[in-house]
Formats: structure tokens, C-alpha cells, sequence
């Protein structure tokens, strides 16, 4: 149908605000000047006061439907030369169209049809009415109209009943879903407790594993010490016995026992010092930061020029922990940054604080940043893992214990730590924490 040049005025009726809506824009689109009811009187009151030159209405309606409202129209000299057309999805059957033709409409279209369809019927019907004029009554006698009480009765009667059919059917139906849900999520609560309960008991398992395992290193690492300390001893007494020894060979076999009862010995003092970490209780205090590097590298040479360049920047941030736990932490970092250098380069240490952006005077970075070797960042995720030791080869002495001492004594205080590092380039390893108050100096 093609749009309008002349504005034809249209009134829509029908209780479906959705439907409603949907066939106003398809008149608008084509160029009608439109008007809407929701029911059959609110059409008659729309119609005294805005007269119109076609009327499209739904049948089933609350308080005038359709069948009403065309019956009505017929009867007023008024408005009864207006074209009529009904449109429903309820009235379908073909003595319905024969009872609304009877009534004075134009045309009885379902609402089955697109709108392409609706709008070449409507155009259609108008066409029709201008070549031979348009009802202008209804085409029932006065015998009829009781007849047609009486049939238009029976039918509403058993559209209602078929709509109460399938209300109940829905309901039915929605019942059904209902129940489904309602067994489906007492099943899901009954495996959510299933699960629960044994999440709960492999927790309670792995903990118990994991305080075993922690019992076990720690005194596996003890009873070792002593026998270690013994080697020690006694590899340097065969070496002071053999002073006068000219064989090289067997003194350097003797200096190899007492550089691995060292190497073992330190290996034990660690894992001692990490079974440590995992048990022993923390509580939480303020730590001078400042205080505690200074004091640290004032007690190591390794730490002092021209062996290495330790320097702070003021100023350091005092946190929230544990001075044991932060000391072994620090010590660790400054450690590794003068360790893992290239040869003959001095060990370059800068030691800073900086809050947090993400939060605001609640946390605080503690970095530690050298110019050693760097760390390849395919390593990274694995640094601070036990035991494990990114540079391979013996360059560098180490058990791969100490960055695992770092993470767990950070942990502890309720903390993080991580890094940022290039192969050749240095690196930057952090501890996060909670910042103290602002009276901690």
C-alpha cells in the first residue's frame, strides 16, 4: 500500500497497548492521521468529539468489544456512514466473520496477516466502498437483532470458556514449571551441601597433610643440622691434621666435604626458618621501614661501598607487621640484588616506598630495585615458588628458598609481593603492605 498524500484520519481500537501501538505506526508509516481507543466506549467518546474516516478495532474488549461497538455505530445516524473493519486473533471462526459482516463491517481481517497483507486488504476494502458505497446499517432485521442477542451471547460465552480453558491450561503449565524449579533447587541445595560437606572434609585432610608435611620438614631440617655441623667439624680436623699434606687432590676432595655440609647446612637453617613462618603466630605492629634498612645493611659488608651502592630514598613509609618477618624479607631482597650481578659491576640497590592508588593511605609499596642480570618474564611466575632457582649452572650460589621466605613471611603479615623485571635490564621486586599510622616515625 502506498503512503497517503491526503492524510485519511483512522481510529484504532483495541485494549492491547503493544498491539495497539505497533498498527498506529503502521498507519503513520503509510501516511493515515491516526487516532486510538481502548475499548469500544472509549471509541464512541473519541468519535463525538474527533470524527473520523475509517475505524479498525479488535473484538475482544473489556467493557464494549467489538461486535458492540459495530452494532452501536450502525445504529447512529452519525456515524454510521464510517467504514468499519474488524481485526482479531480470538474471533476466527467463519460464523464469527459471518456474524460481524451481519453487523455492518466492511471487511473482518485476522490478525494472522502481515502487514503488507492487512494494508492491501484495508485499501481494498476502501476501494470497494467508493464504487459502491459503504453500510450504513446493519444488515440484521428487527427479528435478527434478538437473534443476534442471543447468538452473540452464546458465542462470548464460549470464547470465555475456551479463554478459561487455556488460563487454566497455562496455569496448569506454569504449575508444572513451578514444581520442576522447585525440585530442581532442592536437588541443587542437596548437592550444594554434598559439596559443601566435602570441600569441608578434604580442607580439614589437606590441612592436616599440610601440618604433617610442615612438621616433617621441620624436623627432618633439625635432626640434620647436627649431623651436618659434624661433617663440617670433622672435614676441618682432617684438613688441620693434613696441613703438611702435599696431595692437592685430597685436600681439595676435604674442602669439597665442608662446602657441601655448609651448602646443606644453610639449606636446613631454611627450611627451617620457612616451617617457621607457616606456624609460628603473628601479631601486627608498626615497623619503622627506615630503621630497619638502615640497620640491615649497617650489620652486612656486602651490603657497604665499594662492594655495593645501597641507597634509600626518604622517605620510607612505616607499615603495619612483623619486624622478624619484614627483616627476613628485606634481607632476602637486598641480598639477591647484590648477589645476581654480572662480573665486575658494582651492585647498584635502591630501596623506596609509595602508596597505592587503588587505596588511598591503606597500602604501601615497599621496593627494592638493582642492576643486576634481570629475570627472563617467562620465569617470573615461578620466583617465588620453593626450591626453585631461575639461573641455572652454578654461577650463583643458592637453595631457591629465600624469594619462597619473602612470599610466605608477606603472606603472614597480610600482605603481597611481586616483581617487574627484564633479562639484562635489572629488576624490581615489591612487598605490599598496610600502611601504619601517620604518628610511626
Amino acid at each position: 500500500m502506498a503512503q497517503r498524500t491526503d492524510a485519511m484520519k483512522v481510529l484504532v481500537v483495541d485494549d492491547n497497548q503493544v498491539n495497539r501501538y505497533l498498527l498506529e505506526q503502521e498507519f503513520k508509516a503509510r501516511g493515515f492521521a491516526v487516532q486510538s481507543a481502548p475499548n469500544g466506549l472509549e471509541a464512541l467518546l473519541s468519535l463525538q468529539e474527533s470524527p473520523v474516516e475509517l475505524i479498525i478495532s479488535d473484538i475482544l474488549m473489556p467493557e464494549m468489544d467489538g461486535f458492540q461497538l459495530c452494532y452501536a455505530l450502525k445504529r447512529d445516524a452519525r456515524l454510521n456512514e464510517i467504514p468499519f473493519i474488524l481485526y482479531t486473533a480470538t474471533y476466527t471462526d467463519a460464523e464469527d466473520e459471518a456474524l460481524g459482516l451481519k453487523l455492518g463491517a466492511e471487511a473482518y481481517i485476522p490478525k494472522t496477516a502481515d502487514p503488507e497483507s492487512l494494508f492491501r486488504q484495508i485499501e481494498a476494502t476502501l476501494e470497494r466502498g467508493k464504487r459502491g458505497g459503504f453500510k450504513t446499517k446493519s444488515l440484521l432485521s428487527a427479528d435478527d437483532e434478538v437473534g443476534f442477542l442471543k447468538q452473540y451471547s452464546a458465542r462470548v460465552v464460549r470464547k470465555l470458556e475456551k479463554k478459561i480453558l487455556e488460563t487454566e491450561s497455562a496455569l496448569e503449565e506454569r504449575n508444572n514449571v513451578v514444581r520442576q524449579l522447585e525440585l530442581a533447587r532442592s536437588q541443587l541445595a542437596s548437592h550444594a551441601e554434598d559439596l559443601e560437606r566435602q570441600v569441608a572434609q578434604r580442607t580439614d585432610a589437606l590441612s592436616r597433610t599440610v601440618s604433617d608435611l610442615e612438621a616433617f620438614a621441620y624436623g627432618m631440617s633439625h635432626d640434620l643440622r647436627a649431623p651436618l655441623r659434624a661433617i663440617q667439624l670433622y672435614a676441618s680436623l682432617v684438613k688441620e691434621k693434613l696441613k703438611d699434606c702435599t696431595d692437592k687432590e685430597l685436600l681439595d676432595m676435604i674442602d669439597r666435604i665442608f662446602r657441601s655440609g655448609a651448602r646443606m647446612d644453610v639449606l636446613a637453617t631454611s627450611v627451617l626458618a620457612f616451617s617457621r613462618l607457616s606456624n609460628a603466630p603473628v601479631e601486627l605492629r608498626p615497623v619503622n621501614v627506615k630503621a630497619l634498612v638502615e640497620e640491615l645493611v649497617s650489620e652486612y659488608p656486602e651490603f657497604h661501598p665499594p662492594r655495593a651502592s645501597v641507597q634509600i630514598q626518604d622517605p620510607l613509609s612505616p607499615v603495619m607487621g612483623h619486624k622478624a618477618f619484614l627483616t627476613q624479607c628485606v634481607s632476602n631482597l637486598l641480598g639477591n640484588a647484590v648477589k645476581f650481578v654480572r662480573p665486575n659491576v658494582q651492585p647498584i640497590v635502591k630501596v623506596w616506598t609509595e602508596p597505592r592508588s587503588e587505596q588511598p593511605r591503606s597500602q604501601v609499596r615497599l621496593w627494592v630495585e638493582d642492576n643486576g642480570i634481570g629475570i627472563d618474564p617467562a620465569y617470573q611466575d615461578r620466583l617465588f615458588t620453593m626450591f626453585e632457582r631461575v639461573h641455572q649452572g652454578g654461577q650463583f650460589e643458592g637453595n631457591g628458598l629465600g624469594l619462597a621466605l619473602v612470599r610466605k613471611a608477606a603472606e603472614r603479615m597480610g600482605g603481597r609481593v611481586g616483581v617487574e623485571s627484564k633479562l639484562g635490564e635489572g629488576s624490581r621486586f615489591w612487598i605490599q603492605l598496610r600502611v601504619a599510622p601517620d604518628s610511626v616515625m
